[in-house]
């Protein structure tokens, strides 16, 4: 048998609906008859790998919900939010202030779960492709024919034996029909709403041609809908057409450029942040002389209070300094007397006396009273 190596750069088994059955079975260094034998089997296992689609790991939940939020419109949405928030909650104006932010965070979250619930499709549509993929197989190894070898045991060379119902475990060459016709259906791979008749001859003598004119093959994760068949495995595992749009879809998975309207709401997102700064400037500029004397006006008012308090404090102090006077050290307390008693008489007396040669007099008048 040829060499892995020889195989894998050989014209034949890179295109096989170009050539025929014969060809191709040369090329593979197999036997429509005998099959590959175990040794030369597991050789090739060995050299291109189980028939399965590379597993991807599953993307954490919170990378998926962070990567909502790269986005420039979503940052300055986030940034409203977040300074409405903080306004409502210095100013205290109840309940209906935290409408407005408490609607941009819902607009946030929804955008959020719609773009989580869109980033899951991708694995979804990998997971599904998986389940697209045969169990089993019955394959001619030996000159013998085992009729539940693992699918992911083949490779390129088997032998298989397919019938109506069967899926189809990997790419494979029609070499012969045990029944008039041959019908695949082929609507989970091109999308073709009737079923594929197939047949051996070759299809076209051109090397790249699209699946729907390849005819003599028949693919990994199809199904035969009718008539049965042998077919030679020609391509195993990531190397099938299935394997190719698995390939694709976790490229675009990871794709680290954005696509062109990705970047053209970016730079309308860039466009709208410059914008609004533009105007929050204009805003502040054209009422920073109101504000100035609101503040000026502010600092009056509280400093003609503050005043008050003073002026209110004082007259207090004063007012309790006439009710409680301040007696001799050893409390001897003076009594106010009443305007109706000598004493009292007297001393208006005194106060009214004039000040000159006739004090005197005046003097003893009231001492004469008083006695």
């Amino acid at each position: 048998f040829p060499s892995c190596r020889a195989m894998s750069s050989s014209k034949v088994v890179e295109s096989p609906w170009a050539s025929s059955a014969a060809e191709v079975l040369a090329g593979l260094g197999t036997s429509a008859q005998v099959g590959l034998s175990s040794e030369e089997a597991a050789a090739r296992l060995e050299a291109y790998g189980r028939n399965e689609l590379a597993k991807e790991d599953a993307t954490p939940l919170w990378q998926l919900v962070l990567a909502q939020f790269d986005d420039v419109l979503v940052k300055v949405l986030l940034l409203a939010a977040v300074v409405s928030f903080g306004l409502a909650f210095v100013e205290g104006e109840g309940f209906e202030a935290f409408v407005e932010p408490a609607v941009i965070l819902l607009i946030l979250i929804l955008n959020a779960v719609v773009g989580v619930w869109q980033e899951s499709n991708a694995e979804r549509a990998l997971e599904a492709l998986k389940e697209m993929q045969s169990e089993s197989a019955k394959t001619l190894r030996d000159g013998l024919l085992l009729p539940y070898l693992p699918a992911s045991d083949l490779v390129p060379g088997d032998v298989v034996t397919l019938s109506a119902g069967d899926r189809v475990p990997a790419d494979a060459r029609l070499v012969d029909s045990f029944t008039a016709t041959v019908r695949a259906q082929q609507a989970s791979l091109t999308g073709e709403s009737v079923d594929v008749q197939k047949r051996g001859d070759v299809v076209t003598a051109f090397e790249d041609v699209e699946i729907q004119a390849k005819d003599n093959m028949l693919f990994a994760g199809t199904a035969v809908a009718s008539g049965s068949c042998a077919c030679v495995v020609t391509a195993t595992g990531m190397r099938t057409e299935m394997g190719k749009i698995h390939e694709a879809i976790s490229e675009a998975a990871q794709e680290v450029d954005d696509t062109p309207l990705k970047k053209k709401l970016d730079e309308f997102g860039v466009l709208l942040t410059q914008l609004i700064g533009i105007i929050c400037v204009l805003v502040w500029l054209i009422n920073y002389s109101h504000f100035f004397k609101s503040r000026v006006r502010a600092g009056l008012q509280s400093h003609l209070l503050l005043r008050q308090v003073y002026l209110l404090l004082q007259n207090r102090r004063r007012f309790g300094r006439r009710r409680h006077p301040r007696g001799p050290p050893h409390g001897d307390y003076d009594l106010p007397r009443s305007r109706h008693s000598k004493d009292g008489q007297a001393e208006r007396h005194r106060q009214k006396a004039p000040v000159g040669r006739n004090s005197g007099l005046h003097d003893r008048h009231l001492l004469r009273q008083d006695g």
